[in-house]
């Protein structure tokens, strides 16, 4: 077993933690996704995004210096696009 560097350091041998998606046997899906992450999964452009959070039509949160985005806004506002897109058609 590798040991950490926590454990060497602390002259402690720890088993690694088991991962969530392994005990129930399927990946999970995160309920938030930082600005990056989000720029990439949708396709906008850093400022398209951030646009779009100054007018608060993506919900996010601010925990520390970091900004998350919920994956479910995401999906909301995308459903939006595409209604619009297909209206217009």
């Amino acid at each position: 077993m590798l040991k950490t560097k926590a454990d060497q350091i602390m002259g402690t041998n720890v088993a690694p933690k088991t991962k969530p998606d392994e005990i129930i046997g399927t990946r999970l899906e995160p309920l938030s996704v930082d600005i990056a992450t989000a720029c990439s999964i949708t396709g906008l452009g850093r400022f398209k995004l951030y646009e779009l959070l100054g007018a608060n039509e993506i919900r996010s949160i601010k925990c520390g210096k970091r900004r998350l985005i919920s994956v479910a806004a995401l999906r909301e506002r995308l459903a939006k696009f595409e209604a619009s897109v297909q209206q217009t058609v």
